[in-house]
């Protein structure tokens, strides 16, 4: 089987976030992230996989979409109230109160911001588009990495 991975300066994106009930990360801070995709599949007619180009044109999208953005988690379930106004969203955790205009946000459809559900959530939006898509990377530092693989 062949593959492609996919990485580089322009598969970066800058956001914050926060971790309800993390002692450190609960509070809101954030990284430069970096995101690595790997395909499988037969060769075309071309002998490739798929053209660079053309994943890429997938991939930045999303990344894009993330880029300067406070992110939060929209699925129910943890100790995150969010309520959504005309021009801002209200997020309540056990100790925290914050208002943020609109602009600012994104709302996930994930239960947390961490590396592992932003790989996952990444991941959902390449298969989408793309079902060669078997990994997905997301680093929120060197040596920090987060993967989600379908399995």
């Amino acid at each position: 089987m062949y593959g492609l991975l996919i990485e580089g300066p322009k598969l970066r994106f800058s956001s914050s976030h926060f971790i309800v009930e993390h002692e450190k990360c609960e509070r809101i801070h954030g990284h430069n992230y970096n995101v690595k995709v790997e395909l499988r599949g037969k060769l075309n007619n071309n002998r490739m996989v798929m053209d660079f180009r053309e994943i890429k044109d997938i991939i930045m999208p999303i990344v894009d979409r993330l880029d300067h953005k406070l992110l939060l988690p929209a699925k129910k379930g943890g100790a995150i109230k969010l309520d959504e106004k005309e021009n801002q969203i209200e997020v309540t955790t056990a100790t925290k109160f914050y208002s943020i205009p609109k602009e600012d946000y994104l709302l996930l459809p994930t239960k947390s911001t961490t590396a592992e559900d932003l790989a996952r959530y990444i991941f959902d939006e390449i298969k989408k588009q793309n079902p060669m898509v078997t990994k997905v990377y997301v680093s929120e530092t060197e040596g920090s990495t987060a993967f989600y693989e379908e399995g």
